[in-house]
């Protein structure tokens, strides 16, 4: 569920204006420290949904890191 984007909002991959993500071009020269660092730049800051979406990508970039999916859960789940 990262989406490529769409007519009206930027997805994780793909942004509406069809050029890729900072998270996709640091992932297409390698730089998989920094695109790791990428994901907390996508939890939709201001909206109703910050939160969760916080929580879910702490826990993504957990996993990208190598923790395992359980131990992401949890620090994840440890956020105020």
């Amino acid at each position: 569920n990262v989406g490529h984007g769409s007519p009206i909002k930027d997805g994780i991959i793909r942004l509406r204006s069809g050029y890729p993500s900072t998270l996709l071009q640091r992932l297409n020269n390698r730089d998989y420290l920094g695109a790791g660092y990428e994901f907390l730049r996508w939890y939709s800051p201001g909206t109703n949904v910050a939160h969760g979406l916080l929580k879910r990508r702490t826990a993504e970039q957990a996993v990208w890191n190598g923790v395992s999916a359980d131990e992401a859960i949890r620090i994840a789940e440890e956020l105020p």
